[in-house]
């Protein structure tokens, strides 16, 4: 049978949200985000990988290994919450009904013991999304993805990588990608793909002016860098509006020995 024809039959994979325990398919309009409008959690995370290990915070997929780890083949996840596309996701958190069953069982019997610390957690959950969403108010649907090493010899060319993936069905206008101006005293900037339209420098920062992403689609940014000198160099990206809304951030550090 052709492979084509296989894969479209398939059924659609449900996952479950761990915020707020709505079912969403794979092929829901609103995946990778949680089909509940009130939630909207990115269902892809590390934090919700088979592959994610949790005690010593890095990636154990061999294929992302090779492709991006360190000298000693180490990846290490800077954060577990990011919106990450990642081909070698596996999800955990995938719905099945006859291991939600069990779990009901097994809930029901202890719930007498458990009620007060389900109510805390219930509050505690509340409180930190409040936080967060006072925070983090920005436009919704534009995602940056960034895929960067987390150590280079000086010296060395190395890639960093951005996917600007625009999740919504609307243009996203002209955007802002901005970088720290002292990351351009760490590393010379070689090569960057596409180049930007536009450049300028202001408040300590370096901004590459970049054309609008079609909506439901993704602009992979690729810049090459060489290191001028060793150490520990924290890094942070921005990605502006045309208006100057902040659509996502991403820190990030890079080792150079």
């Amino acid at each position: 049978m052709d492979r084509s024809t296989t894969s479209a039959r398939a059924e659609p994979v449900k996952l479950q949200c761990p915020k707020c325990r709505t079912l969403t398919a794979n092929n829901h309009p609103a995946f990778p985000l949680c089909s509940n409008r009130e939630c909207t959690e990115y269902l892809p995370k590390c934090r919700y990988c088979s592959f994610y290990d949790s005690e010593m915070v890095e990636c154990t997929n061999q294929r992302i290994q090779r492709m991006m780890g360190d000298t000693s083949g180490r990846v290490v996840i800077r954060d577990v919450d990011a919106y990450i596309e990642c081909p070698e996701h596996s999800s955990t958190i995938v719905f099945n009904p006859v291991e939600q069953a069990r779990k009901l069982v097994r809930y029901v019997t202890r719930i007498a013991l458990t009620v007060v610390v389900v109510c805390g957690l219930a509050y505690g959950g509340y409180w930190v999304d409040a936080k967060i969403q006072t925070r983090d108010n920005r436009p919704p649907g534009v995602f940056l993805v960034t895929l960067a090493p987390d150590q280079v010899e000086v010296e060395s060319e190395f890639t960093i990588r951005f996917s600007l993936q625009n999740l919504t069905d609307a243009d996203t206008g002209e955007l802002q990608l901005r970088l720290s101006e002292r990351l351009f005293e760490w590393f010379e900037l070689l090569e960057m793909n596409p180049m930007p339209r536009d450049m300028f420098t202001r408040g300590g920062g370096r901004y590459f002016v970049l054309s609008s992403v079609p909506g439901n689609s993704e602009m992979l940014v690729v810049m090459k860098f060489k290191p001028t000198q060793t150490g520990s160099h924290h890094c942070k990206v921005t990605v502006f509006s045309s208006e100057e809304v902040i659509y996502a951030e991403r820190e990030f550090w890079i080792d150079v020995i």
